[in-house]
């Protein structure tokens, strides 16, 4: 008697969870690479319109690691360069993706020469972005975690062990019912995410309106970062006065107030004081809420000029003569510690932890 070969069985939950993701790889990246390709200004080629520096050229020198790459490439290097960063994100994990369906639905016998070169390719385009997003967190300020989090999330693409058997590269799941319905689970929330992220980025491409809520902000989802290149570098200075007549920089925590750009950071405001938003427009209790912060920070400050400082980018590492505008003077007292507290308990029903 022939024996009857036993049916794969494969998860619907598990194969649509998988494409789901596989797909918001590539809308991401896709994203980020068109939106580089079609600036107006050519950022992110060898030879930018209107006299300014090619995109990575502008980016990659605010660490140590970004003028430590400029030294030994040059401005010439990071010009031929610049291109590669498009193609890598319009390219790579597409290119990824369809290798994986051709390993998995094409090739059944490992053994294969064509097999081993379809894993080569995925394998290397996988490592393509990752070694681009390590270039990102060690050559952007403020931008290590992000990359350390696209990094970890494409090891998602990379190839799994060659299978031991020639019939199908498919693992059938055990026969749990556990396993069965909670599979259910992380696919009906991708879903869910999948359906609001269409919704609220149709809705608001087409209406262009600001949102205060938060669930279009989060749903709101476009990487179309960096789409062109720096024409100029922006930083603050607070210069406080204390009631011992000493003047320092508050914001960067410096004991002397220094106008010059910081080439390597900015004290104890990187990360997300980065978002810190003092152009936009506050009533007067948010204002004694929001500037009053640094007052309550500093023990005996009297007051502080808030200064926003800017430079254009030149060739060499160079930067043009700095500007600066005075954005706030805010006096600190009583009366405006009164209307924090104030503030704060209407917030917070009464907790004037805020």
């Amino acid at each position: 008697k022939t024996k009857k070969k036993k049916k794969k069985t494969v998860h619907l939950h598990s194969r649509v969870a998988t494409v789901l993701t596989r797909v918001q790889l590539v809308i991401i990246y896709l994203d980020a690479g068109t939106s580089k390709y079609n600036d107006p200004n050519l950022g992110w080629t060898p030879n930018p319109k209107g006299g300014i520096l090619p995109a990575l050229d502008s980016y990659t020198r605010h660490t140590y690691f970004a003028r430590l790459i400029y030294t030994y490439v040059g401005a010439y290097g990071l010009r031929v360069m610049t291109p590669a960063v498009v193609w890598i994100e319009i390219l790579a994990v597409p290119i990824a993706v369809l290798s994986e369906l051709i390993e998995n639905y094409v090739f059944n016998d490992s053994s294969k020469f064509g097999y081993r070169v379809v894993r080569f390719v995925r394998l290397g385009s996988v490592v393509a972005v990752q070694l681009l997003h390590l270039g990102i967190g060690l050559c952007i300020r403020n931008s290590f975690t992000l990359s350390l989090t696209a990094i970890s999330t494409l090891f998602l693409l990379y190839p799994t062990p060659p299978p031991t058997h020639t019939t199908s590269t498919l693992v059938k799941l055990p026969k749990t019912s556990t396993i069965r319905k909670s599979g259910y689970l992380p696919l009906l929330t991708l879903v869910s995410f999948y359906a609001l992220s269409l919704h609220y980025n149709i809705n608001l491409v087409s209406n262009c309106s600001q949102t205060t809520s938060v669930m279009p902000t989060m749903f709101f989802n476009r990487w179309n970062v960096f789409t062109s290149s720096e024409r100029y570098v922006t930083w603050e200075v607070v210069v406080g006065e204390f009631e011992d007549g000493r003047k320092e920089d508050i914001w960067s925590g410096s004991k002397k107030v220094d106008w010059n750009l910081p080439l390597y950071g900015i004290g104890k405001r990187s990360g997300r004081w980065r978002s810190y938003q003092y152009l936009a427009e506050r009533d007067v209790e948010e204002e004694e809420a929001f500037w009053g912060w640094f007052c309550r920070e500093n023990e005996g400050l009297k007051g502080f000029e808030f200064w926003m400082c800017k430079a254009e980018t030149e060739e060499d590492m160079g930067y043009g003569e700095t500007t600066r505008k005075l954005i706030k003077v805010w006096k600190c007292g009583k009366e405006e510690e009164e209307v924090i507290k104030n503030y704060a308990e209407k917030r917070n029903g009464g907790d004037d932890e805020f």
